[in-house]
Protein backbone atom coordinates (compact mmCIF):
# COMPACT_ATOMS: atom_id res chain seq x y z
CA UNK A 1 0.00 0.00 0.00
CA UNK A 2 1.30 3.19 -1.07
CA UNK A 3 1.55 6.55 1.49
CA UNK A 4 -1.59 8.14 1.74
CA UNK A 5 -2.69 11.81 1.77
CA UNK A 6 -6.41 12.27 3.62
CA UNK A 7 -8.28 14.97 1.44
CA UNK A 8 -9.70 17.43 4.17
CA UNK A 9 -13.13 15.98 4.40
CA UNK A 10 -11.39 12.19 4.95
CA UNK A 11 -9.45 14.10 8.05
CA UNK A 12 -13.03 15.42 9.41
CA UNK A 13 -14.88 12.16 9.03
CA UNK A 14 -12.07 10.02 10.90
CA UNK A 15 -12.05 12.48 13.57
CA UNK A 16 -15.76 12.63 13.98
CA UNK A 17 -17.06 9.48 12.54
CA UNK A 18 -14.96 6.93 11.34
CA UNK A 19 -17.85 5.08 10.59
CA UNK A 20 -18.79 7.30 7.47
CA UNK A 21 -15.81 6.10 5.70
CA UNK A 22 -16.09 2.86 3.81
CA UNK A 23 -14.67 0.24 5.85
CA UNK A 24 -12.43 -0.75 3.10
CA UNK A 25 -11.18 2.81 3.17
CA UNK A 26 -10.56 2.27 6.78
CA UNK A 27 -8.85 -0.68 6.06
CA UNK A 28 -6.35 0.94 3.80
CA UNK A 29 -5.54 3.59 6.06
CA UNK A 30 -4.81 1.04 8.94
CA UNK A 31 -2.50 -0.31 6.39
CA UNK A 32 -0.67 2.10 5.38
CA UNK A 33 2.72 2.43 6.14
CA UNK A 34 2.82 6.68 6.19
CA UNK A 35 -1.00 8.46 6.60
CA UNK A 36 -0.72 12.60 5.83
CA UNK A 37 -2.64 15.18 6.82
CA UNK A 38 -1.67 18.44 4.78
CA UNK A 39 -1.60 21.76 6.34
CA UNK A 40 -3.35 22.44 3.21
CA UNK A 41 -6.56 21.05 5.06
CA UNK A 42 -5.73 23.15 8.47
CA UNK A 43 -5.68 26.40 6.39
CA UNK A 44 -8.89 25.24 5.11
CA UNK A 45 -10.35 24.20 8.44
CA UNK A 46 -9.31 27.30 9.91
CA UNK A 47 -10.63 29.64 7.22
CA UNK A 48 -14.15 28.00 7.23
CA UNK A 49 -14.37 28.03 11.20
CA UNK A 50 -14.09 31.64 11.44
CA UNK A 51 -17.26 32.13 8.68
CA UNK A 52 -20.57 30.91 8.62
CA UNK A 53 -20.29 27.27 8.11
CA UNK A 54 -17.70 26.14 10.16
CA UNK A 55 -16.67 22.89 9.36
CA UNK A 56 -15.65 20.75 13.08
CA UNK A 57 -16.87 23.87 15.44
CA UNK A 58 -13.55 24.64 17.14
CA UNK A 59 -12.56 28.00 18.39
CA UNK A 60 -8.98 26.52 17.93
CA UNK A 61 -8.55 25.09 14.54
CA UNK A 62 -4.88 24.96 14.85
CA UNK A 63 -5.36 22.78 18.19
CA UNK A 64 -7.96 20.73 17.37
CA UNK A 65 -6.11 19.73 14.38
CA UNK A 66 -2.48 18.90 16.38
CA UNK A 67 -4.16 17.59 18.55
CA UNK A 68 -6.04 15.43 16.03
CA UNK A 69 -3.23 14.45 13.96
CA UNK A 70 -1.06 13.25 17.63
CA UNK A 71 -4.29 10.81 18.01
CA UNK A 72 -4.70 9.52 15.33
CA UNK A 73 -0.78 8.57 14.44
CA UNK A 74 -1.30 11.18 11.19
CA UNK A 75 1.99 12.31 9.91
CA UNK A 76 1.69 16.51 9.06
CA UNK A 77 2.60 17.15 5.44
CA UNK A 78 3.50 20.95 5.27
CA UNK A 79 2.92 23.23 2.54
CA UNK A 80 6.74 23.52 0.55
CA UNK A 81 7.65 25.95 -2.12
CA UNK A 82 7.92 22.90 -4.30
CA UNK A 83 4.26 22.46 -3.66
CA UNK A 84 3.11 25.45 -4.71
CA UNK A 85 5.08 25.90 -7.26
CA UNK A 86 3.65 22.54 -8.61
CA UNK A 87 -0.25 23.64 -8.96
CA UNK A 88 0.99 25.97 -11.99
CA UNK A 89 1.26 22.89 -13.74
CA UNK A 90 -1.87 21.81 -12.93
CA UNK A 91 -4.50 21.84 -15.97
CA UNK A 92 -7.58 23.42 -14.18
CA UNK A 93 -10.16 20.59 -13.78
CA UNK A 94 -10.63 22.20 -10.24
CA UNK A 95 -11.24 25.49 -8.77
CA UNK A 96 -10.78 24.77 -5.38
CA UNK A 97 -7.18 26.14 -4.31
CA UNK A 98 -6.98 23.94 -1.24
CA UNK A 99 -8.00 20.38 -3.38
CA UNK A 100 -5.74 21.99 -6.15
CA UNK A 101 -2.71 22.38 -3.41
CA UNK A 102 -3.33 18.91 -2.30
CA UNK A 103 -3.17 17.46 -5.58
CA UNK A 104 0.06 19.31 -6.02
CA UNK A 105 1.12 17.82 -2.70
CA UNK A 106 0.06 14.07 -3.88
CA UNK A 107 2.02 14.29 -7.03
CA UNK A 108 5.65 15.95 -5.99
CA UNK A 109 5.56 13.44 -2.69
CA UNK A 110 3.76 10.38 -4.98
CA UNK A 111 1.55 10.15 -2.32
CA UNK A 112 -2.35 8.65 -2.56
CA UNK A 113 -5.47 11.00 -2.09
CA UNK A 114 -8.19 9.73 0.06
CA UNK A 115 -11.05 11.48 -1.40
CA UNK A 116 -14.31 11.27 -2.24
CA UNK A 117 -14.24 13.86 -4.59
CA UNK A 118 -14.26 12.36 -8.21
CA UNK A 119 -13.19 15.55 -9.86
CA UNK A 120 -9.42 14.91 -8.73
CA UNK A 121 -9.25 11.46 -10.49
CA UNK A 122 -9.26 14.01 -13.45
CA UNK A 123 -5.21 14.67 -12.86
CA UNK A 124 -2.15 12.48 -13.14
CA UNK A 125 -2.59 11.11 -9.61
CA UNK A 126 -3.73 8.48 -7.54
CA UNK A 127 -7.02 8.70 -5.41
CA UNK A 128 -8.91 6.33 -3.60
CA UNK A 129 -12.42 6.24 -2.20
CA UNK A 130 -14.22 3.04 -1.90
CA UNK A 131 -17.68 2.85 -2.24
CA UNK A 132 -19.65 1.46 1.32
CA UNK A 133 -20.17 -2.39 1.02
Amino acid sequence: MSDLLLDTHAVIWLSRDPDQLPSTLRRSIDDAQNVFASAVSLWEIAIKESGPSPMVGTHDALEWFTSFLATAGLTLLPIELRHVGAVQHLPMHHGDPFDRLLIAQARVEQLTIVSRDRQLSRYDVSVIWDEPE
